[in-house]
């Protein structure tokens, strides 16, 4: 005869705040036949799982994820680290890692590293403690150089596996690759078909991962058509924008074009060439290095070209869950999409590239 479930007492805990101890004593059984029914239900009688199941349903237990990955090595949990999550670019790839490891069962824990390195270095440190199965950084900073790199490098030799977002194979690191110079190449290469003789680039920063390939692209287009090459870096600061936009508009010869680093960048450019009373595009053309849905919602709507957040954030998803489960992908790098819309001269359908 079954032995028979004690009636709950009056000081039985809250739906969610029970322990196994509490669905041991409801079910009348013990803890260890509790963990089985969690664990290893095949060792456990049909009436046992029943109870340990309907003293479960009661208290609304839930089992410690962090408790079953020690004792299993998978915690169904990934980390994001992003450079910046006030960006949009890098907040819309936030979403798209969610939406992707979400698909496949997993959870994600976001990490603003707010471009610090010293940040990057303590997330790397104690994530793997905390439970994660692995780690997605998409950042724009060179996260391969000094000690970060080192640490990085520390971080999957204990064996948390790490994907980059953006890098190429020659960077010899795990990552989702970008052409970043070739971006800023076709970029540059479209303002000056539509009749652009003195583009400038405008960026953050030129000494960033990112930044320094897109500098690259653009002077590589700029020398092929003869033309001088300027690069204003801003630090990201909108003010500081305007007002190098605004500096290269009152010069002797006007910028015509604007290849700017991110969808902000380039609607900071929009407003300095409408306080100077420049039309875009007709004085001053402009394109955005990176594909944003903030870029249609605005007016005049953005020309871009970049890859897309989703597309990026399914193949960070993809490629880590790939090391997880022991395997070596190969290396992806992925295409490019151009968008003109109303800051160039000749609005034509998106194309890849």
């Amino acid at each position: 005869m079954a032995a028979s479930r004690p009636a709950t007492s009056p000081s039985a805990p809250s739906p969610g705040t029970a322990t196994i101890l509490d669905v041991a004593a409801l079910a009348g059984v013990s803890r260890t036949t509790v963990s089985r029914v969690l664990n290893h239900p095949d060792l456990v009688p049909a009436d046992t799982i029943a109870r340990v199941e309907g003293a479960i349903d009661e208290l609304g237990f839930r089992p410690s994820s962090r408790a079953r990955g020690l004792r299993t090595g998978r915690f169904d949990t990934i980390a994001l680290l992003v450079g910046d999550a006030s960006q949009p670019f890098q907040s819309a790839v936030a979403k798209a890692v969610a939406r992707a490891a979400e698909a496949r069962g997993l959870n994600v824990l976001l990490c603003d590293l707010d471009h610090s390195e010293e940040r990057l270095i303590t997330f790397l440190r104690q994530l793997p403690r905390q439970g994660v199965d692995g780690i997605v950084i998409s950042t724009g900073d060179d996260v391969s150089r000094s000690r970060a790199g080192a640490v990085i490098a520390e971080t999957r030799a204990g064996g948390t596996p790490i994907v980059i977002s953006g890098r190429l194979p020659e960077d010899d690191l795990f990552g989702v690759g970008v052409d970043f110079t070739s971006i800023a190449d076709a970029a540059t290469t479209r303002l000056i078909e539509n009749g652009s003789r003195r583009p400038i680039l405008l960026i953050g920063d030129a000494d960033t991962y990112v930044g320094a390939r897109w500098a690259a692209g653009y002077r590589a287009a700029v020398e092929r058509a003869g033309l001088d090459a300027v690069v204003l870096q801003t630090q990201y600061s909108d003010a500081t924008s305007t007002q190098l936009v605004l500096r290269e508009l009152s010069a002797s010869t006007p910028a015509d074009g604007i290849i700017a680093g991110t969808v902000p960048l380039a609607l900071s450019a929009v407003r300095a060439a409408h306080h100077c009373r420049r039309l875009v595009p007709d004085d001053l053309a402009i394109i955005a290095c990176e594909q944003v849905g903030l870029a249609e919602l605005v007016t005049p709507a953005v020309s871009t070209i970049g890859v897309t957040a989703e597309a990026s954030g399914e193949a960070l998803v993809e490629h880590l869950s790939q090391l997880i489960a022991g395997r070596n992908p190969p290396h992806a790098t992925l295409p490019y999409v151009l968008s003109e819309r109303q800051t160039t001269r000749h609005p034509a359908e998106g194309e890849t590239r």
